[in-house]
C-alpha cells in the first residue's frame, strides 16, 4: 500500500491549521492538533485494508469507545451502544451504507480515543479505555471552552481550548482523508481545509500581516502537494512515471487535448469554495463596537457621570455580544483576579423600582487636594484598627473606547496620577467616582493608589450602623416586600451576626442557582420568581436580588457596576486585560469599621461569570475537586462531591440544592428523554431508510393507479424493482416478453411464481401496444406471488439484503445524486456560447 497520498493529506491539514494561530495564543493546541491528524491518518490506513480487516479494526475501536454506554445501568444507553457496535460490525457485509457507517465510525472512534488519552486519561480505565467519568470530563472541558471563545482573540491556550482545537482539526482531517484518499477527490478536499481559514475571518480578526501571508502561502503549498501526490498516484496505475519537459503539441486535428471536463470541474469546485468562503463569515457572528454602559434611562447614550444612566440594564447586552477590549492594567495586588474595577455606584429608587446612579450633591474638583495627586474624599466606615492594604494600579484605556467619562478604578482610591492634567476632573463623596463630563477617555493612561480593606471573617466586628447610612442604604419599599422578607429570613434563620447573614445568602446563591444570559423572567414582579422557581440569571439579577435581601435582614447595601479583574495576558508578566465580556454588577454591603465590602452571589467559573471571584471573607470555598478524587461518580455523584459553593458549575439536573432547584432539573430530564428517543430513532432511520423508501414507493404506485393500464404499469415497475432487489437483474432495453423468458429460464421459481411473472409481463405488453389493456384487478396479487417466489429462490443473505438494502432504491438514490451534481452543468455551455456570440458580433461588418 502506498502511503504517499495519506501523508500528503495529513501534512495539508497540519499546514492549514496554522491559520488558527491568529485566534489562539500558545503552542499546545498545535501540538495536540498534530497528534489528532496523525491518529486520523493511521485510522484511515487501517480501515483501507481488506473489507474484513477494516470492519474488525473499526468494530474494536468503536467497542472501546462505547464501553461507557455498555456499562451504564440504563437500558437505553446499553441499547444505543449495542446498535452502534452491531452496525459497525455489519460493515463486513460490504453493503455500501453499512460500510460507509463503519468507516466513519472507525475514524471518529480513533479520534475520540486520542482525545480521551490526552485530556482525560486520569479518569479512564487503565489510562486508555474511556469511562463515564472521562467522557464527562471531556464534556465539561468542551462546554467551558466556549466561555472563552466569546472573548476578543487571541484566546488563551489552556486545556479546554486545546481540546476544542484538536477536535476541530481532527474532524477536518477526517473529511480530507475521506475525500482525498478514499474517494480520490483531492480538489474537493480543499473545502474542509477552507473551513480552517474561515475561523479567523468569522471572528472578524483584522490583523493580516506578514505572518498571516506566510501561513497562507505554506498552507497553499500543502494543498498543492496533495493535488500533486494524487496526480502521481493516478499515473502510477498506468506504469512507470515518465516526465515530459516540453509542451504538448497539437494533435492531428490542429487542436490540443480536450480539457473542457477538467475546466468544468475546476469551475464547480471554485464556485462552491467561493460560496463557502462568503457564507461562513456571514453566518458566524462577528465582533462589533459597543458603547460601554452608555445607555441612559431613556434609551440614548450618555457618557458623563451626571447623565442619569441606568447601567444595570446594559450589562446583559454586553455579555451576550462579542467582546471588545476595554483596557489593560498592571497592579501590585497580591491577587489581581479579586480586584474589581468600579465605574458606577447605584442605590435603590423605590419610585422607579430601579437601581439608579447615585446623585452627586457633594463633588469636589481634584485641584483642591492639599497634596499632589491626593483625592479630596476618603472611604466611609474605616476605623484606625481596620487592616488595609495599599495597592498601586496603572491603567491604559483602549484607543477605541467609547464608554462613559468615568475612570474604571479599584475601590477605594486615595491618589490619582493623570500626568498633570486635572482640569475638569471631579470626585463624588458618596461613591468616590472620578469623572470628567464630556471627555473621551480613549487612549488615556493613569495610575491610581487605592486603599482596600483586607479583612478576614474574624476581623469584621458586629458594630452598629450609622444612622445616615441606614437611612440612605438600609430600606427597601419595592414590590413583593413581604414575600421577599420571608424568603430572606428563612435563608438566614440560623445566623446571629450581619456577616453570617450575608454569608448564608451567598452560600444559598452559590448552591441552588445557575447562570444564564437569557433567564425566563417576566418584566414586572420578577424577583420572587427568580428566587423561588427560575433560579437562573446573570450578574444583574444576582446583584439586585442579593442587595434587596440584605436590606431586608438589616444590612445596608448598594450595587456597583464595572469590570472584574479580567484575565492575565500570556507572556506579559503582570499585565491583565479587561474586555466587555468582563462587564459585571455586584452588591456591596456596609460593615462599620470596614466600610463597603464586595460580595459575589453570581456563579463563577467556566459555567458562570468566568472572571468573577469570591472574596475571602464571604466564607465560600472556591476549590474544585479533581476528577481523580471521584473517578466512578455517576450522573448524581459529582454534585454530592462538590463543595456547596461550586454546585452551580454543574449542568442543571445534576444539582442537589434545596428549595426551587427542581425547575431546572425538570428541564434537564425532558431534554434527556428527547435525547434518549432521538438518538435511537436517528440510528434506525440511518439504517432503515432504503427499506422505508421501498415500502413507501410501493404504496404510492398502487394508490396512484386507477385504470387497468395504470395498474399494469405499476405491476410491471414493481416486478422490475423486485428483480433488481433479489439480484435477478433488469435493463430498460428488455421487453416484457424477453424478461418473462429470461426469468423462466434462469430463476428457480415455483409454478405459481412463473405464472405470476408471465401474467404481469403480458399485462404490461397489452397496456403498451393493444387498444384495450387486460383487467388489472388481479395484478397486485400476482406481484405479491412473484415477490414471494423470488424470495424463496435466493439464499438467505440475498433475501435479507433485498429487504433491508433494496438495490432498486439505492440505484434511484444514485441517479438522483447524479442529477444533483449536474446542477452546475450550465457553466460548461453558457460561457462558450456567450464567447462565440461575442466573436460573431465582432466579425460582423459595419
Amino acid at each position: 500500500m502506498n502511503y504517499r497520498l495519506s501523508v500528503s493529506a495529513a501534512v495539508a491539514v497540519i499546514l492549514a491549521s496554522l491559520s488558527l494561530s491568529s485566534v489562539i495564543k500558545g503552542a499546545n493546541w498545535f501540538v495536540t492538533g498534530i497528534g489528532a491528524v496523525a491518529v486520523v491518518a493511521v485510522a484511515g490506513i487501517l480501515t483501507r485494508r481488506s473489507r474484513l480487516a477494516s470492519a474488525i479494526t473499526a468494530t474494536v475501536a468503536v467497542l472501546i469507545v462505547v464501553t461507557p454506554l455498555l456499562s451504564r445501568p440504563s437500558w437505553t444507553d446499553r441499547a444505543i451502544g449495542l446498535v452502534i457496535v452491531v452496525v459497525t460490525a455489519l460493515s463486513a457485509t460490504g453493503a455500501r451504507p453499512l460500510r460507509s457507517f463503519g468507516v466513519l465510525a472507525g475514524y471518529l472512534a480513533f479520534l475520540l480515543l486520542y482525545l480521551n488519552l490526552v485530556f482525560a486519561h486520569s479518569s479512564s480505565f487503565g489510562q486508555l479505555i474511556p469511562s463515564y467519568s472521562s467522557l464527562s470530563e471531556l464534556g465539561r472541558l468542551w462546554r467551558s471552552s466556549f466561555g472563552d471563545f466569546k472573548y476578543l482573540p487571541p484566546v488563551t491556550d489552556y486545556t479546554a481550548v486545546s481540546l476544542v482545537a484538536a477536535a476541530g482539526i481532527g474532524a477536518v482531517a477526517v473529511a480530507v482523508d475521506i475525500l482525498a484518499v478514499r474517494l480520490r477527490r483531492p480538489a474537493v478536499a480543499g473545502l474542509p481545509l477552507l473551513l480552517l481559514f474561515s475561523v479567523p475571518v468569522a471572528s472578524n480578526l483584522k490583523v493580516f500581516g506578514i505572518a498571516q501571508m506566510l501561513i497562507f502561502a505554506v498552507s497553499l503549498a500543502g494543498y498543492l502537494s496533495l493535488l500533486s501526490a494524487d496526480g502521481r498516484e493516478r499515473l502510477r496505475m498506468w506504469g512507470r512515471l515518465v516526465t515530459f519537459r516540453h509542451v504538448q503539441s497539437p494533435d492531428e486535428t490542429g487542436s490540443g487535448p480536450d480539457t473542457r471536463e477538467l475546466a468544468a470541474s475546476g469551475r464547480r469546485i471554485g464556485l462552491a469554495a467561493a460560496c463557502l468562503a462568503i457564507i461562513i463569515p456571514v453566518i458566524v457572528p462577528t465582533m462589533h463596537t459597543h458603547h460601554l454602559f452608555g445607555t441612559t434611562a431613556a434609551g440614548g447614550t450618555g457618557g458623563g457621570a451626571t447623565a442619569g444612566v441606568s447601567p444595570l440594564l446594559t450589562v446583559g447586552p454586553l455579555l451576550a455580544s462579542k467582546p471588545k477590549q476595554v483596557l489593560t492594567y498592571t497592579t501590585g495586588a497580591p491577587d489581581p483576579s479579586l480586584q474589581y474595577l468600579q465605574v458606577y455606584v447605584l442605590n435603590y429608587n423605590a419610585r422607579a423600582n430601579q437601581w439608579l446612579q447615585l446623585p452627586h450633591p457633594h463633588v469636589l474638583p481634584l485641584t483642591v487636594s492639599p497634596t499632589a495627586g491626593g483625592l479630596p474624599w476618603t472611604a466611609l466606615g474605616l476605623i484606625d484598627t481596620t487592616p488595609v492594604q495599599s495597592i498601586k494600579t496603572t491603567v491604559h484605556i483602549s484607543k477605541d473606547y467609547s464608554g462613559p467619562s468615568i475612570l474604571p478604578i479599584p475601590y477605594a482610591p486615595t491618589h490619582l496620577d493623570l500626568h498633570g492634567d486635572t482640569n475638569g476632573w471631579f470626585e463624588s463623596r458618596d461613591s468616590l467616582m472620578v469623572f470628567n463630563d464630556g471627555l473621551n477617555l480613549a487612549g488615556l493612561a493613569y495610575t491610581v493608589q487605592s486603599t482596600e480593606p483586607n479583612p478576614r471573617e474574624a476581623n469584621i466586628a458586629n458594630l452598629p450602623v450609622p444612622g445616615n447610612i441606614e437611612a440612605q442604604y438600609g430600606s427597601y419599599h419595592g414590590p413583593d416586600r413581604a414575600q421577599l422578607r420571608q424568603i430572606a429570613r428563612a435563608r438566614t434563620a440560623g445566623a446571629t451576626t450581619p456577616l453570617q447573614r450575608a454569608q448564608d445568602l451567598e452560600s444559598w446563591f452559590h448552591s441552588d442557582f445557575g447562570y444564564t444570559l437569557r433567564p425566563a423572567l417576566r418584566g414586572t414582579h420578577w424577583l420572587p420568581t427568580f428566587l423561588t422557581t427560575e433560579q437562573r440569571g446573570f450578574c444583574s439579577q444576582f446583584a439586585w436580588a442579593f442587595a434587596v435581601l440584605a436590606r431586608l435582614v438589616g444590612i445596608p447595601s448598594r450595587i456597583a457596576v464595572g469590570y472584574t479583574g479580567g484575565v492575565q495576558v500570556p507572556g506579559s508578566g503582570a499585565t491583565w486585560r479587561v474586555t466587555t465580556a468582563d462587564a459585571h454588577a455586584w452588591p456591596e454591603l456596609y460593615f462599620t469599621g470596614e466600610g463597603w465590602l464586595r460580595f459575589e452571589p453570581t456563579p463563577t467559573g467556566p459555567l458562570g461569570q468566568r472572571t468573577a471571584a469570591d472574596p475571602v471573607y464571604a466564607g465560600v470555598d472556591n476549590t474544585l475537586p479533581t476528577p481523580k478524587n471521584n473517578p466512578t461518580a455517576g450522573p448524581t455523584g459529582p454534585a454530592g462531591s462538590l463543595p456547596t459553593s461550586r454546585k452551580h458549575l454543574l449542568p442543571h439536573g445534576l444539582e442537589h440544592g434545596a428549595g426551587g432547584g427542581l425547575t431546572s432539573r425538570r428541564h434537564a430530564t425532558g431534554s434527556d428523554l428527547w435525547l434518549a428517543i432521538g438518538i435511537p430513532a436517528g440510528i434506525f432511520l440511518l439504517i432503515a431508510w432504503p427499506a422505508l423508501i421501498r415500502v413507501l414507493t410501493r404504496r404510492r404506485r398502487w394508490l396512484s393507479a386507477s385504470s387497468d393500464g395504470e395498474l399494469a404499469h405499476a405491476a410491471w415497475r414493481e416486478l422490475t424493482d423486485d428483480l433488481a432487489d433479489f439480484g435477478l437483474g433488469f435493463t430498460p432495453a428488455e421487453t416484457p416478453r424477453a424478461v418473462a423468458r429470461r426469468v423462466t429460464r434462469e430463476a428457480d421459481l415455483d409454478e405459481s411464481g412463473l405464472q405470476a411473472v408471465i401474467r404481469i409481463s403480458a399485462a404490461e405488453e397489452r397496456a403498451r401496444y393493444a387498444r384495450l389493456p387486460d383487467p388489472g384487478a388481479e395484478l397486485k396479487g400476482s406481484v405479491r406471488t412473484a415477490r414471494l417466489a423470488f424470495s424463496a429462490s435466493v439464499p438467505r443473505r440475498q433475501r435479507l439484503r433485498a429487504r433491508l438494502l433494496p438495490a432498486s432504491t439505492l440505484q434511484a438514490a444514485g441517479r438522483l445524486a447524479e442529477r444533483a451534481g449536474e446542477m452546475f452543468n450550465w457553466l460548461d455551455f453558457s460561457w462558450p456560447a456567450v464567447r462565440r456570440q461575442l466573436r460573431t458580433m465582432g466579425q460582423r461588418p459595419g
